[in-house]
């Protein structure tokens, strides 16, 4: 199945810390997202993989 994309004049949907705690698609990275996120703010999918990435791809001094 192929994802569906946005229109490009539609705004992307974003979610709160919450929504993506619970969400399946970010089992693996809810501890990450959980110590990383605002609980105030609201991230899109594209935000919260950023999260995940910037965090897995950090180098350990």
């Amino acid at each position: 199945m192929k994802e569906q994309q946005p229109a490009a004049n539609e705004p992307e949907a974003k979610y709160s810390k919450e929504q993506f705690l619970r969400s399946r698609k970010f089992l693996g990275g809810r501890d990450i997202l959980d110590a990383l996120m605002d609980s105030e703010k609201l991230y899109t999918e594209k935000q919260a993989k950023q999260i995940l990435d910037g965090y897995n791809k950090r180098t350990v001094k």
